[in-house]
C-alpha cells in the first residue's frame, strides 16, 4: 500500500509578498492593522496592481520608495508633488485631444451617437487638466488669508432693551442720560412738559352758537 504524498504548497512569490515589521511592544495583530491601514502600504498595492510596467519591481520596494517621496514632501520640498501635477495635466490634455480626435472621425461617418459619447469624454478630460492646472497654482501660490480689525471707540455703551434700539454715549453723557424703562406703547398723561393729547375732550365755549350741543329736549333715548 502506497502513501499518498500531501502536494507541496507553491513558492511564494517574493515580489507580490508585502512585509509586515512588528515595532517594539506591539503585536502581531496590530503590525498587521497598522500596515492594512498606511497610506504608503495601500498607495504600494495600488501601484503595483495598476502599473503596466511592474515587472522587474518588488512591492516592498515601491513601499520604501514612496514612504521616502511622503517624508521629503513632510520636510517641506514640494517638488514632487509639483511634477506630478504638471505630469497630469500633460497627460490629461493628450487625453483630451485623442477624445476629440475620435469623435470627429465619427462625426465624418455619420456615427451622432458615438461623436456624443467622445466629445462628452473629451469634455471632461479637459475639466479636469483645468483643475490639475488650479491645484498646481495654488500649490505655487497659495492664497493668503485677510484678517480685518475693528476698533471699538465708545468708552462706554448702552443697551435699551425696551426699545429694542442700541445706544453709545461717552463719559458725561452716559452719567446724565438716566435709563428710560418707559413701554414705548404707555398713554400720554397730563403730566408737565408731557406732549398734548389733541384726542382728549375740550370745554365747550359760546364764540360760536351754531355749533353748539343740540339741546336735551331734541335727543333720542338712546
Amino acid at each position: 500500500m502506497t502513501k499518498k504524498v500531501k502536494p507541496a504548497a507553491p513558492p511564494v512569490d517574493s515580489s507580490t509578498a508585502l512585509q509586515v515589521r512588528v515595532a517594539l511592544g506591539e503585536s502581531a495583530v496590530e503590525a498587521h492593522a497598522r500596515t492594512m491601514m498606511s497610506p504608503v502600504s495601500n498607495a504600494a498595492v495600488s501601484a503595483y496592481n495598476f502599473h503596466p510596467i511592474r515587472t522587474g519591481c518588488d512591492i516592498n520596494g515601491l513601499v520604501g520608495e514612496i514612504a521616502k517621496q511622503t517624508k521629503r514632501v513632510q520636510d517641506g520640498d514640494m517638488s514632487g508633488p509639483e511634477a506630478m501635477l504638471v505630469s497630469q495635466a500633460h497627460a490629461l490634455d493628450v487625453l483630451f485631444s485623442s477624445l476629440a480626435q475620435k469623435a470627429a472621425s465619427n462625426m465624418g461617418a455619420g456615427y451622432l451617437q458615438a461623436t456624443e459619447a467622445y466629445l462628452r469624454l473629451a469634455l471632461k478630460a479637459q475639466s479636469q487638466c483645468r483643475t490639475t492646472i488650479e491645484a498646481l497654482g495654488e500649490l505655487k501660490h497659495p492664497r493668503t488669508a485677510t484678517f480685518i480689525k475693528q476698533a471699538n471707540i465708545a468708552s462706554q455703551q448702552q443697551v435699551n432693551n425696551a426699545d429694542t434700539r442700541n445706544s453709545t454715549h461717552t463719559g458725561a453723557q452716559a452719567g446724565a442720560r438716566e435709563k428710560d424703562i418707559t413701554p414705548t406703547n404707555e398713554q400720554l398723561t397730563e403730566d408737565l412738559n408731557a406732549p398734548m393729547d389733541t384726542r382728549a375732550a375740550s370745554a365747550s365755549i359760546c364764540a360760536h352758537p351754531d355749533m353748539e350741543t343740540v339741546g336735551t329736549v331734541d335727543r333720542a333715548k338712546h
